[in-house]
Order: C-alpha cells, then sequence, then structure tokens
C-alpha cells in the first residue's frame, strides 16, 4: 500500500509538473509568434508539452530517487558482511548527516538502527531510535518505528520493555507490515504463546515471501 501511494503520488506530480510546463510553453509560443496560433493548435502545442514535461519530471524523478537509495543499497550489503560492519554504520551516518529533508533523515535513521540491531549493536539501535522525531513520521513509518524498538528489545532478551513499547505501539498495529507480524510473532514467541506465535508468524510468510523473510519466520516455526 506504502508503494502504491508513492507511486499515485509520484505521477500526479509528474503530470501536474507537465501542465505547468505545457501553459508556459503554450504562452511563450503565442506571445513570440507573429501568426498567432488558434485555439486548436493552443491546444495542440499544451498536449505535446505537457506530455514532453511530464515525461522529462519523471525521469528526472527517478534519477533522483535512484542516486538516493545508492548508499542505502550500498550499506545494506556492507551490513552483511561481518568485516564490512563498520563501513556500512559509516555510509548511513554520512547519508544522514548530508540530508536536510527532517523526513529522510528519519526514515535513514530507522534503516540505521536496524542494520545496528541486525548486527546486535542493541545500545546503538536504541539510541538512534531516540533521536528520531516521532512526529515527523509517516503513518508507516510510525509502525515501523514501534516494530523497531520491540524488535530490538526481544532480541535482547528485554521482554519487560518490549510489553511496554507494544502497549504504546498497539493502536499502530491495526494494519501490520509483513516485518511487524514477524516481530509479534517473535513477541509472542518470547513469552510462550506459540500458537499466537504461529499464526503471526505465518501471515508474516504469506505477506511477504522474500527469503530473508521466510528464512526469520522459519527459525520460530521449526
Amino acid at each position: 500500500m506504502k508503494r502504491t501511494a508513492y507511486i499515485t503520488k509520484s505521477i500526479i506530480i509528474c503530470i501536474c509538473i507537465g501542465v505547468i510546463i505545457g501553459f508556459f510553453t503554450m504562452a511563450i509560443i503565442w506571445a513570440a509568434a507573429d501568426d498567432k496560433p488558434d485555439t486548436t493548435q493552443c491546444i495542440y502545442i499544451l498536449r505535446i508539452a505537457s506530455a514532453i514535461g511530464a515525461a522529462a519530471a519523471a525521469f528526472i524523478r527517478l534519477i533522483i530517487a535512484m542516486t538516493e537509495s545508492i548508499p542505502i543499497n550500498r550499506a545494506l550489503k556492507l551490513a552483511e558482511q561481518e568485516d564490512s560492519c563498520d563501513k556500512a554504520y559509516k555510509t548511513l551516518q554520512k547519508k544522514i548527516s548530508r540530508t536536510n529533508s527532517l523526513e529522510k533523515k528519519n526514515a535513514y535513521m530507522l534503516i540505521l538502527s536496524a542494520v545496528y540491531t541486525e548486527t546486535e549493536h542493541y545500545d546503538k539501535a536504541l539510541d538512534t531510535l531516540g533521536k528520531i522525531s516521532f512526529n515527523e513520521l509517516s503513518q508507516d513509518l510510525q509502525q515501523e518505528y514501534f516494530n523497531a524498538y520491540m524488535y530490538t528489545y526481544l532480541l535482547n532478551g528485554d521482554t519487560l520493555n518490549a510489553k511496554k513499547v507494544y502497549s504504546d505501539a498497539e493502536p499502530y498495529f491495526s494494519k501490520p507490515a509483513p516485518s511487524v507480524l514477524h516481530t509479534l510473532g517473535v513477541f509472542e514467541y518470547a513469552q510462550g504463546q506459540y500458537g499466537k506465535a504461529r499464526s503471526y508468524l505465518l501471515q508474516s510468510k504469506k505477506a511477504d515471501s522474500s527469503d530473508r523473510n521466510v528464512c526469520d519466520c522459519d527459525l520460530y516455526l521449526a
């Protein structure tokens, strides 16, 4: 749903930019022409210029998105290598420090906290989460924020704090993402509620059949 909303928003933005470019192009051509184009010609110019403008805007947004994702993907790959974890941390920290957008900065900090958690640096993960501006997060990232807190506490064997986070997070888990379903499964497993744990983990596997998620779920289902 999050991806669909992002794509829809991007399409609308590109169309709006295209229309604006189309109107400006039509106005410039009309003002510069000695033989003024009629209504039909103006509409034709507007349609062509708008289409070209929208395509150009989409291309630029794609390039920007790809450029922004490169260091993130690189850091995640580095984190999977035992001798490259420090490089992963530094790559993400550098990305965070160079990002002016508070929304993006918070999103990158969530990724950094996840990398810390996966590499068993739980204190650093919790410290990073504590620096995030919760109110600046989107609804989806607010859910992931609580999920990250719960999962970090659970992997660190701190079920008490995981319960405290869950009590605050429950309203945000009404439509849980696959990662949240996995965390809830681990949460129930830690409390000995194996039936509930199995249910959540199977739901997570069904919602996200990637090798990574299936493997993580099977660790507790075995």
